[in-house]
């Protein structure tokens, strides 16, 4: 029998990681439709599940580099935020990053602009041994605070899987190869050439500064669906044996009967038994005008009692309630692929390849053109490190979930990506 069941990836830093992440899931005997949204880091696969378990899909995650757990069916997960703490970790490499970044940028252009340094770093309009011996330094903690780069990236290449991440870490790794080349052959006597310590440090820079706008794009993405869930509030107050008793709205059953005063939220779906009053549902429904709610009458999860007091019985409660099926078709719009994020998708799975030829071809030429290897090197680099377009497989789905996002605070629910993207038409 076939289920659908919801993950949570980690891991994942660009359009080509969760191509790979898809594709890996996809192999396993028994697996259906497969979708990973990059920007909720999520994952649903339909499988038949006398032939496959969650075990074997997420062992073929972390096969892939990166790490799934099955996602809590609850409310309360699929309000939480998601990337607050990949956020935090990226602004703190960015810091780090930064710092070194800075002096090793003024070293690497004062024999362009002449600034100011001490002598001992001057060499005419090339570099000293002392200058070159600093940005090496300098270099190190840069690469170290982003060493992902390089764990995901040579795993990836190690997989036949390469990504955005194996761009930087072959190009920077060749850049720093050759410095370190250069340094050794200018202390046995050789002349002195460049180094391009610089250039490895702004480039792990600039792209960790991009992973940290990208995370708080995404972070801004996703408050729709929170701000749906603070509709709902945490307590309520039930009658059980007559008495009433202020408990989570986690814990409210199917019949409970739930005592609702003027200015309260309406924590679960059911039957008006006892009372009236005046709701407003326009979050739920866009109606700007409070419905008269009497005896035998509906109210809604997330809805607000504006006067008055009522009792209702409980008729669908957690994730059965109509608050919480709405922000699930929010969810599932905004996971949901319009079919050009599926060419993007098919661009990212075979861009990353395309550009490792490329410029292994561009340093051949150079070297067919009778350029120093160095100088070879250095071009092959620039085409490796500049082709990161990460943003090929982020525009799509980041304009789909904000999209659906403010459609649902309209009172617009969009069924899927698809009928966003013919909306247009």
């Amino acid at each position: 029998m076939e289920i659908t069941r919801k993950f949570d990836v980690t891991g994942m830093t660009c359009p080509s990681c969760s191509v790979v992440v898809e594709k890996s899931v996809e192999r396993l005997t028994g697996a259906g439709f497969v979708n990973v949204n990059l920007l909720a880091n999520t994952m649903t696969v339909r499988y038949d599940e006398t032939v496959l378990d969650e075990g074997a899909i997420i062992s073929a995650v972390r096969a892939a580099g990166y790490d799934a757990v099955a996602r809590e069916d609850s409310l309360e997960r699929r309000i939480a935020p998601t990337q607050p703490l990949l956020r935090e970790r990226l602004g703190a490499r960015f810091a780090v990053s930064l710092t070194f970044a800075l002096p090793l940028l003024y070293l690497s252009l004062s024999r362009l602009f002449d600034f100011p340094l001490p002598e001992a770093f001057r060499a005419g309009r090339g570099f000293s041994d002392a200058a070159a011996l600093t940005q090496f330094l300098l270099v190190i903690p840069i690469m170290i605070a982003n060493g992902s780069f390089y764990k995901k990236g040579f795993f990836a290449l190690v997989k036949r899987s390469p990504t955005m991440d194996s761009l930087i870490a072959v190009g920077s790794s060749a850049a720093f190869a050759q410095g370190v080349v250069a340094l050794y052959a200018t202390a046995f006597g050789h002349a002195p050439s460049d180094v391009y310590f610089d250039s490895v440090g702004v480039i792990l820079t600039l792209v960790t500064l991009g992973k940290f706008l990208e995370a708080k794009a995404k972070n801004q993405t996703t408050d729709a669906i929170r701000r749906l869930g603070t509709l709902r509030p945490d307590v309520a107050t039930v009658l059980r044996n007559g008495k009433e008793m202020r408990v989570s709205v986690e814990e409210i059953g199917v019949g409970d009967l739930i005592l609702i005063t003027a200015g309260q939220h309406i924590p679960v779906d059911g039957i008006i038994v006892e009372g009236h009053s005046s709701v407003d549902s326009s979050a739920l429904t866009g109606e700007s005008i409070p419905l008269a709610k009497k005896e035998g009458d509906s109210v809604w999860s997330g809805s607000i009692n504006l006067n008055g007091s009522f009792t209702f019985r409980a008729e669908r409660v957690g994730t059965d309630t109509t608050l919480a099926r709405i922000i699930s078709l929010v969810e599932e719009s905004s996971a949901s692929k319009a079919p050009i994020a599926h060419l993007a998708d098919k661009i990212s799975g075979v861009f990353v390849p395309v550009v490792m030829g490329v410029a292994i071809a561009v340093g051949v030429a150079w070297l067919l053109a009778g350029e120093s290897p160095s100088s070879a090197l250095s071009f092959a680099v620039s085409v490796l490190v500049i082709s990161c377009p990460c943003a090929l497989g982020l525009a799509t789905p980041t304009a789909i979930m904000v999209g659906s996002g403010k459609g649902s605070q309209n009172g617009i629910l969009v069924k899927n990506a698809e009928a966003l993207e013919l909306a247009n038409a």
